[in-house]
């Protein structure tokens, strides 16, 4: 049995990793594919076998996701049916089961079928990209107004990871707000069509401040003209809020929802509803204009 055991360790220090993003891993190779592999980058050990439905649904979610990682972190597999040694180190009572290794230890783990971005989440937890932190400080300097910081970060995160969408959408927004319209239509333009949702109220309101024209002034002008002009009303709504001043553009779209009838009204909704969405439904200036629409489309 020990003579056995040392031909097995032997046998898988000699066996080479495979530079695949997705390993299958038996308790030969185990220790090399995974806990060795687990000191220069995690790796994400998946327990399945040939029957178990759940497994069948995760294992492609997790292969497609190692291919967008781009070799930030391996998914190991292992066929407890033929494998069963490091399932029974590693507690597996039910499958599938994914444990995230990094240094040899285990440090996060979930068992079933995940959605797939519940699974995203589990990842980008365990192996975050190289850009994470500096897209989260850009966002966030974004959502603080602070354009010179969130500009910054910004440029070091196209500079470590220059495919990063984020860096693009952050990019469109500086420009938007400081007036460079072409620049902005231009990022925009070329984002992809699946984004990520914690960024898209950014995206929104990059796109409402390349579309106004006009000015503020005049906007006023022409609304107290014609407090029933749904173009005017739209432009002061969006230059109010393109200036930062929320509330006062919810007003303004809000006395265009009361005097406007017939189905041009509902243009003045909908551009609410947007503005509501880039703001953040929570925000209390949300929650009032959004009762005070409610109130004024169904009297």
């Amino acid at each position: 049995m020990a003579s056995s055991r040392r031909r097995r360790r032997r046998l898988s220090k000699e066996l080479p990793v495979p530079a695949s993003h997705v390993l299958d891993v038996t308790d030969a190779t185990f220790s090399r594919a995974v806990l060795e592999e687990s000191r220069k980058r995690p790796v994400i050990v998946d327990f399945w076998a040939p029957w178990c439905g759940p497994c069948r649904a995760l294992s492609p979610v997790l292969e497609k996701l190692a291919a967008q990682g781009e070799g930030r972190f391996v998914v190991a597999k292992v066929n407890t049916d033929e494998n069963p040694r490091f399932a029974g180190e590693f507690g597996v009572r039910g499958i599938p089961a994914v444990f995230a290794v990094k240094d040899g230890e285990v440090v996060d783990a979930f068992t079933g079928a995940l959605p797939e971005p519940q699974v995203r989440a589990f990842l980008n937890k365990v192996a975050p990209a190289p850009g994470d932190a500096l897209a989260t400080g850009a966002r966030a300097a974004l959502l603080a107004k602070n354009d010179a910081s969130a500009a910054r970060l910004l440029q070091q995160l196209r500079a470590v990871a220059p495919a990063d969408v984020r860096a693009a959408i952050g990019l469109a927004v500086v420009a938007a707000r400081a007036g460079n319209k072409d620049e902005a239509r231009a990022l925009l333009a070329g984002l992809p069509a699946t984004l990520p949702a914690d960024w898209v109220a950014l995206i929104a309101e990059a796109r409402l401040l390349v579309e106004l024209e006009g000015d503020l002034d005049g906007a006023r002008a022409a609304v107290a003209r014609d407090p029933a002009d749904v173009d005017a009303v739209l432009q002061l709504g969006g230059l109010l809020f393109a200036q930062g001043q929320s509330a006062q553009a919810f007003d303004a779209l809000l006395a265009g929802v009361a005097k406007v009838k017939g189905t041009r009204r509902d243009e003045l909704r909908k551009k609410l509803v947007e503005l509501f969405d880039v703001v953040g439904a929570r925000e209390p200036v949300v929650e009032a204009a959004r009762s005070r629409l409610a109130a004024l489309w169904f009297a």
